[in-house]
């Protein structure tokens, strides 16, 4: 994974739409269709005018995909990784 260890904290690589879209194969707006079933992980917002998603959110869905995990163990896994995205500070 892509993530970098600094001290005791770990730094989360965000990926902007771009490269989500490269390492996904999805169009925009399938991306944005999962979104919304609960079935991809929110983007963040960086700025008033920019978004990004975590490098790991993202491959943990992709890898959840590869192991065929059904749609309903999907939305779970999200709906968990977004939990932790608003309880880590």
């Amino acid at each position: 994974m892509a993530s970098r260890h600094t001290g005791a904290n770990m730094i989360d690589r965000i990926i902007r739409f771009k490269e989500l879209r490269h390492l996904t194969g999805l169009s925009r707006s399938t991306i944005y269709l999962h979104i919304s079933a609960g079935m991809f992980p929110r983007q963040i917002r960086l700025t008033p005018r920019t978004i990004g998603w975590r490098e790991s959110e993202v491959a943990a869905m992709l890898d959840a995909r590869a192991r065929d995990a059904s749609d309903t163990e999907v939305r779970e896994l999200v709906k968990r990784l977004e939990a932790e995205r608003k309880e880590s500070p």
